[in-house]
């Protein structure tokens, strides 16, 4: 594993765990990050509970948010990480909604993993608990799967897919204070609960590697019918200026390329399949219990939104690739 923190204490935790919670920023200054994005009158359109500014699609508002995220908050991670490297940003927002479940998974992957980590550091702008969303992570979570995460969700194959829901009752809720950060890797599994509080909760994603990692982009090859075929592209700093994952769903929709990039290689993904038996004995080894309180609050609604959820994978997978073509459209109104 890579050598991030200057702490070697917090290195080994983050080495087991697979994430640590941080005192990085001062409640002053978290104020005025919410300040900031409050500023920018970014709304949900989406409806559902959470909404995250990198799938903006105004590309002008997105450079904004990201010089904003370099010159106002990224420096300070240089005091705690060596040689950090920023690659992106985004306000997390979690507003009320009673189903808003951000169900167990990974992020997507940035670096070549054979020889580099990347992290998503996740800064509390509010105080946050179980009622209004708080980060929740599987402990070892970083070290079940190994596969390449790729672009667009999703319509990748992701190895944790299969037990989003089941895993739920598993996370470890982190309570945090503003201006906590939660460092975590991109392998990592986590997700949320709903908010079920009357009052939004903010947060920032920032994703950085180390110096010498190149960043690094795997996008699923529309022309290709008979497999999951990614293209590994290399990208630079401004790569999430112009790209999100709904403008992936339109390239792919549409059977375009990410032709503005340099293609490093194409690989043939093979969807990595554990079973849930398998799982269990490795949430046990890391770590982590059943917590009977998450079964008895969100039980019914995990149960309802992982048959629509394996519903709506099931329709995905089993089309041809013009009737998941068809799919997108009609979900974008393209």
């Amino acid at each position: 594993m890579s050598i991030f923190f200057k702490d070697n204490a917090v290195q080994q935790t983050f080495n087991k765990d697979g994430f640590v919670r941080l005192k990085m920023f001062s409640e002053e200054e978290a104020a005025a990050f919410k300040a900031f994005y409050d500023s920018l009158a970014i709304s949900d359109e989406k409806k559902y509970g959470f909404s995250v500014s990198i799938d903006e699609m105004d590309n002008e508002v997105r450079k904004k948010l990201n010089a904003f995220f370099r010159s106002d908050v990224f420096p300070r991670f240089a005091e705690y990480l060596h040689q950090p490297k920023f690659f992106t940003g985004s306000y997390m927002i979690k507003e009320p909604y009673p189903t808003g479940t951000v169900a167990a998974h990974q992020d997507w992957t940035f670096v070549d993993e054979t020889s580099y980590q990347s992290l998503m550091c996740w800064i509390s702008l509010d105080k946050t608990d179980l009622s209004n969303g708080a980060m929740a992570f599987i402990r070892g979570g970083h070290l079940f799967f190994d596969q390449v995460r790729g672009f667009p969700c999703p319509l990748v194959p992701e190895p944790v897919e299969e037990f989003r829901y089941k895993l739920m009752p598993y996370m470890n809720v982190i309570n945090t204070e503003p201006g906590d950060v939660l460092i975590f890797d991109n392998k990592t599994i986590h997700g949320s609960f709903p908010n079920t509080t009357q009052t939004t909760r903010h947060g920032i994603s920032i994703t950085l590697t180390q110096s010498a990692a190149e960043f690094v982009a795997y996008y699923l090859n529309p022309t290709v019918k008979d497999k999951y075929e990614l293209v590994k592209y290399k990208v630079d700093d401004d790569f999430f200026d112009r790209y999100n994952n709904p403008g992936f769903h339109q390239k792919y929709a549409a059977a375009k390329m990410l032709d503005d990039l340099q293609e490093l290689e194409r690989i043939t993904l093979i969807p990595q399949k554990k079973n849930w038996n398998e799982v269990l004995v490795l949430l046990e080894q890391h770590g982590n219990t059943f917590h009977p309180e998450l079964e008895e609050k969100f039980g019914q609604l995990m149960n309802e939104q992982e048959k629509w959820h394996l519903s709506e994978l099931y329709k995905l997978r089993n089309n041809p690739p013009g009737g998941v073509i068809r799919k997108i459209r009609s979900l974008l109104g393209v």
